[in-house]
């Protein structure tokens, strides 16, 4: 699955995308899947999973995933 968005507007236009995968490929197990996310910032949510508007650097964090984690028993509940 690939997302892409880009805003062609002159004024900062704030976006959600979301999307309920089933990580499978072939006969390989999820825990051993890895996830990679090229994004520099995480959009914190709610304790409803609502978009706060805070956006926070991933670096040194475990939203981090521009260098892949496995997939295991992560919780990826989040906006």
């Amino acid at each position: 699955m690939t997302h892409r968005l880009e805003n062609t507007g002159r004024r900062p236009a704030p976006v959600a995308v979301g999307a309920h995968p089933f990580l499978r490929l072939g006969d390989v197990p999820t825990e051993e899947l890895a996830l990679y996310i090229n994004a520099d910032t995480h959009i914190e949510v709610d304790e409803h999973l609502n978009l706060t508007g805070i956006t926070t650097d991933v670096g040194g964090t475990q939203n981090d995933f521009r260098s892949g984690q496995l997939v295991g028993s992560m919780n990826l509940d989040d906006a």
